[in-house]
C-alpha cells in the first residue's frame, strides 16, 4: 500500500514537470500580482463634507508623458468637487490631478485623465483590458484600496499599497446595478473586495483585467459574494466613448484554471488507472518522436521555417481598401482578433469599426467567429452576431465588420 502510493505520487509529480516543461502556462499569481500591482492607483475625492477613497488602474497612456488614462466607478467620483490619483513607488506618493473625461451611471464606470503632478518621474504599467469570455471556477485577484486596511497609527506609506485578495468565478449573470437600468454582464466571484475597493481591477492569472470591482453583499448571511462589471462591459464603454486602451483577447485565465485541476484529477484516480494514463502519454510521445524522425525533410517551403497557410482572409472596404491576409493554423487556435486599433492581430483603417472588433478561432475543426462587443456590430450572412456569441462560419460565408468591411474566407492555394 505504501508503495502504491508512493509510486502514485512519483508518477504524479512526473506528470506534473512534463506539463509544466511543455505548456505555455500562465503567470502565477505571485509574478502577475508583482506586474500588475504597479498599475493601480488609490483615488482621493475632495465632497463638500470630507473626503472620501476608491480605486482605479492605467488602461493607456496619454498624449504627454504626464498624463494617463485612468478607469474607476463613476460611485467614487459622483459628487465630488476635485479628486486626485496616487500611486506608491518604492514608499514615495507620486500625486496626479484628475479631469473626469467620462462617466455612465449606469454602468458605474467613468475615466478619468490623469495630469502628473509629482516631479518624480513616472510611468505605471497598463493594465491590459481581456476581451473574451470568463469561466466558472476561473481563478481571479482582486486588487485595490479598501479603507479598512488603512489601520489606525499605520504609516502613509502603508495606505499606498495595494491589497491583494485571491478566488475564483462563481457565476456570470446579467442584471442592473440599481433600479430599472440597463442589465449588463457581472461577474460574481469570491475574491474579498470592501469599500475603498470599488473601481479597482478583477485580474485574471495572466494579469489582465477581466472586471471592475463595484459592489459587494450587503446582506449579514452572504459571505465571499462579490460583483464586478465584465471587461466586455468596459471595453464597449470606452469603443462607445472613442477612448484608447489596451486589449488582450487570449484565453490565458480559461486556459490555465482548466490546467490547475490535472493534478487533482490524477490524484483522485486508482493507481493502475493513473499508470495507464502516463504509460499512454509516454508511447505518444515517443510514437510521435519516433514519427517525426521517419519523416523526410519537407523541402523549400519546410527549410524557410514559414507555417504553412490554413486560409486567407479576403477583406475589402474602408480606408485601406482591398487585402489579402493569410494565416496559421496556430494563429487560428490561439485565437486571431480584427479590428483598427494596435491591439488587433489583424489592423483594417475603418472608421466604423472598434479598436477590436471580432475574434476568429479555430476551435475543433470550426472556425468561430465572434463579436468582442464592437461599437457597430458584425454581421454573418446578414445576421447580426450577439456579442461573444461564437457563430461558425466557412469559405461561403459573407461577413461583415461594422457595416462597413466586407471579409470573406479562402482556402489557400496548393
Amino acid at each position: 500500500m505504501i508503495f502504491g502510493n508512493t509510486l502514485k505520487n512519483i508518477i504524479i509529480f512526473w506528470v506534473a514537470l512534463i506539463a509544466l516543461a511543455t505548456s505555455a502556462l500562465a503567470q502565477d499569481f505571485k509574478d502577475m500580482i508583482a506586474s500588475a500591482d504597479a498599475g493601480v492607483g488609490r483615488v482621493f475625492v475632495q465632497y463638500d463634507k470630507g473626503y472620501g477613497s476608491g480605486s482605479g488602474f492605467v488602461v493607456e497612456y496619454g498624449e504627454t508623458a504626464r498624463q494617463l488614462i485612468f478607469v474607476t466607478n463613476n460611485h467614487v467620483i459622483d459628487g465630488g468637487k476635485s479628486a486626485v490619483v496616487v500611486f506608491g513607488v518604492d514608499g514615495e506618493a507620486v500625486e496626479y490631478s484628475a479631469q473626469l473625461i467620462t462617466r455612465s451611471a449606469e454602468l458605474d464606470m467613468a475615466v478619468l485623465l490623469l495630469e502628473r503632478v509629482s516631479a518624480k518621474s513616472h510611468k505605471p504599467p497598463i493594465l491590459p483590458i481581456a476581451l473574451r469570455e470568463v469561466g466558472k471556477a476561473e481563478q481571479v485577484a482582486a486588487l485595490g484600496y479598501p479603507g479598512v486596511s488603512d489601520r489606525e497609527g499605520s504609516s502613509a506609506t502603508d495606505q499606498l499599497e495595494t491589497t491583494y485578495t485571491q478566488g475564483t468565478v462563481s457565476k456570470i449573470l446579467h442584471a442592473p446595478w440599481s433600479g430599472q437600468g440597463r442589465a449588463l454582464e457581472i461577474i460574481q466571484h469570491t475574491a474579498a473586495i470592501n469599500p475603498g475597493n470599488s473601481g479597482g481591477p478583477l485580474l485574471d492569472l495572466c494579469g489582465q483585467v477581466i472586471g471592475i470591482n463595484t459592489q459587494k453583499a450587503k446582506a449579514e448571511y452572504a459571505s465571499e459574494t462579490y460583483w464586478a462589471s465584465s471587461s466586455n462591459e468596459l471595453a464597449e464603454f470606452l469603443n462607445e466613448a472613442d477612448i484608447p486602451y489596451t486589449a488582450e483577447a487570449s484565453d490565458c485565465g480559461a486556459t490555465a484554471s482548466h490546467r490547475t485541476g490535472i493534478l487533482d484529477r490524477l490524484r483522485r484516480l486508482p493507481l493502475a488507472a493513473t499508470i495507464a494514463a502516463v504509460l499512454g502519454a509516454v508511447a505518444l510521445v515517443f510514437g510521435g518522436i519516433f514519427f517525426l524522425a521517419r519523416r523526410k525533410p519537407s523541402g523549400a517551403r519546410g527549410r524557410a521555417g514559414g507555417a504553412k497557410p490554413a486560409l486567407k482572409l479576403a477583406i475589402s472596404g474602408g480606408a485601406a481598401g482591398s487585402q489579402r491576409i493569410a494565416l496559421s493554423e496556430g494563429q487560428l487556435r490561439g485565437g486571431v482578433t480584427l479590428g483598427r486599433g494596435s491591439a488587433a492581430m489583424v489592423r483594417i483603417d475603418g472608421k466604423k469599426l472598434s479598436r477590436v472588433h471580432a475574434r476568429l478561432k479555430l476551435d475543433g475543426r470550426a472556425l468561430m467567429l465572434s463579436d468582442l462587443g464592437s461599437t457597430n456590430g458584425t454581421s454573418v450572412d446578414g445576421r447580426k452576431l450577439a456579442r461573444n456569441q461564437p457563430q461558425q462560419v466557412n469559405t461561403s460565408s459573407r461577413i461583415e465588420l461594422g457595416g462597413e468591411v466586407s471579409v470573406s474566407i479562402e482556402r489557400p492555394e496548393g
